[in-house]
């Protein structure tokens, strides 16, 4: 269930990314991000994966704020999740 709720999350948050210029800074970040929460949920990642994760998204969620506020609130919605299912 948990995991649905994410892959939802995660569809979202890759609408978000598609609707970025083609040319913005963040896309790379956005990109690996996005890859790594995959791996997640194919269960993939060890534990140093997990935590790198976990403060990747806390970081992007500050630095996208102000220029990308849909975007901030899909990452944040997928960090809650992530929190909710222990990681």
């Amino acid at each position: 269930m948990q995991n649905s709720a994410l892959r939802k999350q995660l569809e979202t948050l890759q609408a978000e990314f598609e609707r970025l210029p083609a040319d913005a800074a963040a896309r790379p970040r956005l990109a690996q991000l996005i890859a790594a929460i995959e791996r997640r949920l194919d269960h993939t990642d060890d534990a140093l994966q997990r935590t790198q994760l976990l403060e990747n998204l806390s970081d992007s969620i500050r630095r996208f704020e102000v220029q990308h506020p849909s975007l901030t609130a899909s990452l944040s919605e997928v960090l809650n999740s992530l929190s909710t299912m222990g990681i």
